[in-house]
C-alpha cells in the first residue's frame, strides 16, 4: 500500500440538515451546467441545417451509453471511496481512485476503438440514410477522441465528491459547459478569425470542454486532496479496487440504461396519439429534468454523506439524512409543481404556437408534475442503497419503479382513458413507486437501534 495523507471524514459531524444543503446547491448547478452543454450543442448545430441536426440527433443513443457507463462508474467510485473515507483509511482511499481513473482509462480505450471501426455500420443500423452518414462521420470520429476527457473528469469528480467536496466538481463543470458555449459558434462559424468547421467544430468545442474538466479534475485529486499515486501497486491491490468498483458500477450503469428503454416504450404509446401528442411528449420529457432538480442534486449528494457516515458508523445520522431528504423532496417537489401547474400555458407557448400541442402540453403539466415528489423519493432511496454497497437492490427498485409501476400503469390509464389517462398513470406510478421506496427504506435504515452506532469516528 502507498503511503499517503491522512484522509479526514469531512461529513461526519455537524447539522445534518446544514450539511445537506451544502453538498445539494452545488450540484444543482453543476447539474444545469451538463444539461445546458447539450441544449447549447444542439442549438448551434440546428443554425447549419436539418441535415445536421439529424446526424448529431443519431448519435444521442451512443452518447447516453458511454454517459451511463462513466456514470455508473462514478457511482460504484462515490460509493466506496466515502465508506473508505469515513473508515480512515488514506491508503485504500489513495488505491481506489487512482486504480479508478485506470480503469476508466481502459474502458473507454476499448470504446474509442471499436467506435471508431463500426460508425458506418453501427449508424447504419440505427437507420442514418445515405446522406448523413458522411456527416455523422465527421462528427463521431472527433467525438470518439473526446470520449476519454468525458468519461475521466466524471469519475474524477465523483472521488472529489466522496471527500465531501461538491463545489469544485460543479465549479469544474460549469467553466466547462461555459467554455464550450463560447467555442461552438467560433468553431462551427468561423467567427474571429476561427476556422469554420462546421459541424466538426462542435466535436472540437465538446474536446476542448471536456479536455478542461479532465485536467482540474485530476489536478485537485492530485494536488490538492492526495487521490492520486504514481507508485506502482501490486496487481492483487489494482484488481481488487476494480472488483470494489465495478461491484457497483456495473449495476448502477444497467439501472441508468433502463431509464431510455422505458421512454421508448412510452414513447411508442404516445405517438398512436398523433405528431402533436409525440411534440407535447417531448416538451415535458425536456422540462422534467429541470422540474426534478433538486432530487437529482440530492441524489448526488446523498450517498457522499451516507457513505462517509456509514463508514464511520454513525447510523443516526444516516436515519437523519434520509428523513430530512425525503421530507425537503416531498415539500419542494410538490411546490414546483403547483408551479407548473400555473404556469404550464406559458411553458407550452414557448415551445410551440400550434394550439392543439400547447393543450397537449399545458395537460402534461398540469397533471404529471404531481407525481415528480414520488420519483424524488425513489431516486433517492437508489442512491443510498448504491452509498452503502447495496447496488441490487438499487435496480430493483429502479425495476420496479419503471416496469411494474410507471410503464404498466401510463399504458393502463391510456388503454382505459386516452393520452390524458395515460399522464395520470405516469403521475400515479411515480407516487406508488415513492410509496415503495419510502417503506423499503424504512425497513432498512430507518429502524436501525441507536446502539448500533459507534462513538469512534475513525
Amino acid at each position: 500500500m502507498t503511503n499517503s495523507p491522512e484522509k479526514k471524514a469531512k461529513l461526519i459531524e455537524g447539522d445534518v440538515s446544514k450539511t445537506l444543503i451544502s453538498l445539494t446547491v452545488p450540484m444543482i448547478i453543476g447539474i444545469l451546467a451538463i444539461v445546458g452543454f447539450g441544449l447549447v450543442d444542439s442549438y448551434f448545430i440546428s443554425l447549419l441545417g436539418t441535415k445536421e441536426l439529424a446526424a448529431v440527433s443519431f448519435t444521442f443513443p451512443v452518447g447516453m451509453v458511454l454517459t451511463n457507463i462513466a456514470i455508473g462508474l462514478g457511482v460504484g467510485v462515490s460509493s466506496v471511496l466515502s465508506r473508505i473515507i469515513g473508515q480512515g483509511d488514506s491508503g485504500r482511499a489513495q488505491r481506489i481512485a487512482t486504480d479508478s481513473i485506470f480503469l476508466a482509462l481502459v474502458l473507454v480505450a476499448i470504446i474509442c476503438v471499436a467506435g471508431i471501426l463500426t460508425i458506418n455500420p453501427l449508424f447504419t443500423a440505427l437507420g442514418a440514410e445515405v446522406d448523413v452518414l458522411p456527416i455523422i462521420h465527421k462528427y463521431m470520429y472527433i467525438y470518439y477522441f473526446a470520449v476519454p476527457f468525458l468519461v475521466i473528469p466524471i469519475v474524477g469528480n465523483s472521488a472529489i465528491r466522496a471527500t465531501g467536496d461538491t463545489k469544485t466538481p460543479s465549479i469544474i463543470m460549469v467553466v466547462a459547459a461555459v467554455g464550450n458555449a463560447i467555442l461552438d459558434p467560433l468553431l462551427i462559424f468561423g467567427l474571429w478569425g476561427f476556422p469554420e468547421l462546421g459541424i466538426e467544430g462542435a466535436a472540437y468545442a465538446t474536446l476542448f470542454g471536456w479536455m478542461f474538466a479532465t485536467v482540474a479534475a485530476l489536478w485537485v485529486l492530485r494536488k490538492r486532496e492526495h487521490l492520486l499515486s504514481f507508485v506502482k501497486p501490486k496487481l492483487s491491490e489494482v484488481l481488487q479496487s476494480w472488483r470494489d468498483v465495478l461491484y457497483i458500477g456495473i449495476p448502477a450503469a444497467a439501472t441508468y440504461s433502463l431509464a431510455p428503454i422505458a421512454s421508448g416504450v412510452l414513447l411508442a404509446i404516445v405517438a398512436t396519439y398523433g405528431t402533436e401528442a409525440v411534440a407535447a411528449y417531448g416538451v415535458g420529457v425536456r422540462v422534467e429534468p429541470i422540474a426534478i432538480i433538486v432530487a437529482l442534486g440530492l441524489s448526488a449528494a446523498l450517498p457522499v454523506f451516507v457513505g462517509q457516515n456509514w463508514g464511520a458508523k454513525k447510523y443516526q445520522r444516516v436515519k437523519e439524512s434520509i428523513s430530512k431528504s425525503k421530507n425537503f423532496i416531498l415539500v419542494s417537489h410538490l411546490l414546483i409543481a403547483a408551479l407548473l401547474f400555473i404556469s404550464g400555458r406559458y411553458i407550452a407557448q414557448a415551445f410551440s404556437d400550434e394550439a392543439e400541442v400547447i393543450t397537449l402540453i399545458v395537460v402534461y403539466l398540469c397533471i404529471v408534475p404531481w407525481g415528480f415528489a414520488g420519483l424524488g423519493v425513489s431516486i433517492i432511496g437508489s442512491s443510498v442503497f448504491n452509498a452503502v454497497n447495496k447496488p441490487f437492490n438499487a435496480m430493483l427498485l429502479n425495476v420496479l419503479r419503471l416496469f411494474v409501476c410507471f410503464v404498466p400503469f401510463a399504458w393502463l390509464g391510456s388503454h382505459f382513458y386516452g393520452l390524458k389517462g395515460l399522464f395520470y398513470g405516469m403521475m400515479l406510478g411515480n407516487v406508488v413507486a415513492g410509496i415503495i421506496a419510502w417503506f423499503w427504506l424504512r425497513k432498512d435504515f430507518l429502524q436501525l437501534e441507536p446502539q448500533a452506532e459507534s462513538t469512534d469516528t475513525a
